[in-house]
C-alpha cells in the first residue's frame, strides 16, 4: 500500500491579519493616529487573473500594510463589484476579514483542505506571491489565507 504524504499543519501563529476597510485614508489616518500603528506602506495593486468561487476575475486594490511585531496588519479597501473584500463589507461592514498563514507548499495544503472538504473562495499568483482564501467562514466566522512568497 503506497504511503500517502501528510501535509503538515498550518502554523501555530498567524502572519497576517486582513482588515477591510471602506476608505483607506481614513483608515491609516486613524490607525496611525489614533492607535500609533505604523507607518504603513500603501499601494495599488491590479490582479488581472483571480478565481473567485470558479470564476476568472480582474480585481483593483488599494492596500495598506504595517508590521506589529512578527505580525504583519494588512487593510484593504474594497472596491465595488463583485468580490470577497465588498461581500464582506455588505454583510458585516469593517473589520477583520482574514488570519493569513504563510507556508512552503501551497498547492500541499489547497489539496489536503480539498480533501477534508474545504473550498476555495477566491486565490491568485503574481509574480511575488501565490494566495488562497480559504471558504472556512461558516464554522467560525473567520477567512483563513494560505501565502507563498517566492
Amino acid at each position: 500500500m503506497p504511503e500517502t504524504k501528510q501535509t503538515p499543519p498550518l502554523p501555530q501563529q498567524p502572519d497576517q491579519v486582513g482588515i477591510v476597510v471602506r476608505d483607506m485614508d481614513k483608515a491609516v489616518q486613524y490607525y496611525t493616529t489614533v492607535l500609533g500603528l505604523g507607518p504603513f506602506r500603501r499601494f495599488e495593486f491590479t490582479l488581472p487573473d483571480g478565481i473567485m468561487r470558479g470564476k476568472k476575475i480582474s480585481l483593483k486594490l488599494k492596500l495598506a500594510f504595517t508590521t506589529l511585531g512578527a505580525l504583519e496588519l494588512e487593510l484593504i479597501e474594497a472596491p465595488p463589484g463583485d468580490n470577497i473584500y465588498r461581500e464582506f463589507l455588505d454583510a458585516k461592514g469593517e473589520g477583520l476579514h482574514h488570519l493569513g498563514y504563510h507556508v512552503s507548499d501551497i498547492d500541499s495544503h489547497l489539496a489536503s483542505l480539498k480533501q477534508k472538504g474545504v473550498g476555495i473562495l477566491f486565490s491568485g499568483k503574481t509574480e511575488r506571491v501565490s494566495f488562497a482564501y480559504m471558504d472556512t467562514a461558516e464554522p467560525g466566522g473567520v477567512i483563513f489565507e494560505l501565502i507563498q512568497r517566492k
